[in-house]
């Protein structure tokens, strides 16, 4: 038996492709913004950032990485509302976390810092959020809905294949390391694309209702203005053409 399709299916579904649009069209327009000159990775790019500088700005994002896998990833799992949800969501965030464990992207991470001449105990993981700089974000994750959080995670993964090459090959240029030693960058910068489809998709499912979707661009506006994504989220230079609006066909009129 065909499966019988209302209007009003017809306009839910035009309405989540409209939004999707919009999301992806969001992300693009961050990485267009305009660089300023202090921007670390401008400098990075043009030789300009000690060594000792880039050190405290990747030892600063470690925090946040952190934070990011311990935190906001098992929020996200376990406030899913279905299972189908949750399924779907392990593709993106299973990977984060090995295996192995030396595969895990913190650790892999932490191998890239110990190139740069980080000790081991400056890279430890921290016993407890709550006594790190990172607290604070910690913190507000805690009170994130579960759209809130896709949102952050969906911001958190776009930035992969829109800037990490050129940071990896400015980083290998400017301090003398190796691919395998940015493998971190090159890995998310290919990575990540599937993880953004996944994530606009899910997103423009359960976010059914304007206030659900005023809640999801809130948070992309915040997320995209905050720490790290700040400083990756604008236009670098040498920075992909890859465009999230590009991959959905655009809403017919109605």
């Amino acid at each position: 038996m065909r499966e019988i399709v209302t209007a009003s299916d017809v306009a839910a579904e035009t309405e989540r492709r409209a939004f999707e649009l919009q999301m992806r069209m969001l992300a693009d327009s961050k990485f267009r913004r305009a660089a300023t000159d202090d921007n670390p990775f401008v400098r990075l790019q043009r030789d300009e950032l000690p060594i000792a500088e880039v050190q405290a700005v990747y030892l600063g994002m470690l925090e946040s990485l952190w934070v990011f896998n311990r935190v906001l990833l098992s929020r996200v799992l376990a406030m899913a509302p279905s299972v189908e949800a949750r399924a779907e969501l392990l593709p993106v965030v299973s990977v984060e976390f090995g295996p192995p464990i030396e595969n895990a992207h913190p650790e892999i991470f932490r191998r890239f810092l110990r190139k740069l001449g980080l000790t081991a105990e400056a890279t430890a993981e921290p016993t407890s959020f709550d006594s790190v700089d990172a607290a604070r974000e910690a913190s507000a994750m805690r009170q994130m809905t579960w759209l809130e959080l896709l949102a952050r995670l969906l911001v958190g993964e776009t930035m992969g294949p829109k800037v990490f090459m050129p940071i990896a090959h400015a980083l290998q240029k400017s301090y003398g390391l190796t691919r395998e030693d940015v493998f971190y960058f090159y890995l998310h910068a290919q990575h990540d694309r599937r993880d953004t489809e996944i994530l606009f998709a899910l997103i423009g499912r359960y976010a059914t209702s304007e206030r659900d979707r005023e809640q999801v661009l809130r948070t992309m506006n915040r997320s995209y203005d905050e720490g790290r994504y700040r400083l990756y989220g604008c236009a670098l230079k040498g920075a992909t053409e890859y465009q999230y609006a590009a991959r959905v066909t655009r809403p017919a009129e109605v």
